[in-house]
């Protein structure tokens, strides 16, 4: 599984329902959010960490940008 849409529709659900139960939000029913983290689980689902941090406006990555680390004469 790569996206909560394919997640969604391997469980009959809407995306949104997925994704409320994946970032832990009020509003699902406990049978529904089980179902959810347990098909989660047995598929390998896992949430796309740069698609989230564009999402929340930040992925508290730091860039560094350095000079040559290795000095040739």
């Amino acid at each position: 599984m790569q996206s909560t849409r394919e997640l969604a529709a391997y469980l009959g659900l809407s995306r949104w329902t997925v994704s409320r139960v994946l970032n832990g939000h009020a509003g699902v029913t406990p049978s529904t959010a089980r179902r959810v983290l347990g098909a989660a689980g047995e598929l390998g689902f896992s949430p796309n960490l740069l698609a989230q941090g564009l999402r929340r406006g930040g992925t508290r990555l730091v860039g560094v940008i350095l000079p040559d680390l290795v000095t040739y004469h």
